[in-house]
């Protein structure tokens, strides 16, 4: 069974909660979390490191999908731009689904 744990790098060493019991000779792997809550990018940056249209990143902005920095119109937060995305290749894949059952 796979299990999930979050921890903080302390030293450079990996830091899991007490809860985390792991045998000796466990593998494990370790990926950075990005901090993408926090984190506020252009349309044009969105566009290319999402790979996804613009156009669409600002229909997800006009629909309130997509937040606005409060303090700077041309920056989007990251995080919602992600739900957003995988929320949208969702809805195709059902709709895709959705296609192929109707042609039977």
């Amino acid at each position: 069974m796979l299990q999930t744990y979050q921890g903080v790098v302390e030293n450079g060493v990996v830091v899991l909660p007490k809860q985390a019991k792991l045998n000796d000779g466990t593998s494990v792997l370790v990926v950075p979390q990005i901090e993408q809550e926090n984190e506020w990018v252009t349309v044009k940056q969105a566009a290319k490191r999402f790979e996804a249209p613009a156009t669409l990143i600002k229909q997800w902005i006009k629909s309130a999908k997509v937040r606005v920095h409060p303090e700077n119109p041309d920056l989007v937060n990251a995080d919602d731009l992600e739900d957003a995305i995988e929320q949208n290749e969702l809805f195709n894949l059902t709709m895709q689904a959705i296609e192929r059952e109707e042609d039977k």
